[in-house]
């Protein structure tokens, strides 16, 4: 959150913004905004308006934990769960055993091609 302070008032603000929302609603669920709202930021990437856009990304990066591949037990499965994907589906997905994905949700780290293909999913 500290860094999403600072780095707002230097750059980036709609991002910075959104991603401290994104936090806020991660760990605070519906006592943070609505979830009409939460679907909203959520969906909100592909929007016309570029400020719009770039807050989404933020709020989703927040929310998701920017889908942190340096913690795939708490990044893959928040992703997983918002994109409502069983553990077999995403393993199909990414061409890895659904054993695989339940080594990553414990902290087994994905290689560095798994990696760009969930980080590409993460931004789909």
């Amino acid at each position: 959150m500290t860094k999403a302070e600072v780095m707002g008032g230097v750059e980036r603000t709609a991002y910075w913004t959104g991603y401290k929302n994104g936090l806020q609603r991660r760990f605070h669920g519906d006592t943070f905004g609505t979830p009409q709202e939460h679907d909203q930021w959520m969906g909100a990437a592909g929007d016309g308006d570029e400020e719009i856009s770039e807050q989404s990304r933020g709020y989703r990066d927040g929310y998701l934990g920017v889908v942190d591949l340096q913690d795939p037990a708490n990044g893959i499965q928040i992703l997983r769960k918002w994109r409502d994907w069983s553990v077999d589906q995403l393993a199909a997905m990414v061409g890895v055993t659904a054993e695989r994905v339940k080594d990553w949700e414990v902290g087994h780290m994905p290689s560095e091609d798994e990696m760009r293909i969930l980080e590409k999913l993460r931004s789909e």
